[in-house]
């Protein structure tokens, strides 16, 4: 299991992330707006107040997540992420 701080949670801003295997890390109150997750795995991810704004989702894969809410869920999914029903 990952965990990122709250006080590194800025290392992430706008960093290519695409591909990565960030599954069941903890990215609660994680600053992730610009990144690229494109084709990243997020499943069992901790997203507690984390911010995708404008984040690149693509092909990224969520699911079981702690902390999504339906607002998170449904911009995800309109930015391409694949999240399960």
């Amino acid at each position: 299991t990952h965990c990122i701080s709250s006080a590194a949670s800025d290392v992430y801003k706008r960093q290519n992330l695409s591909y990565a295997h960030l599954n069941k890390a903890s990215l609660a109150l994680s600053n992730l707006i610009g990144a690229n997750l494109e084709g990243a795995n997020l499943e069992g991810a901790n997203l507690s107040n984390a911010n995708f704004s404008s984040a690149i989702v693509l092909g990224a894969q969520f699911g079981n997540n702690v902390g999504m809410t339906e607002e998170m869920q449904q911009s995800l999914r309109a930015r391409g992420a694949k999240i399960p029903e």
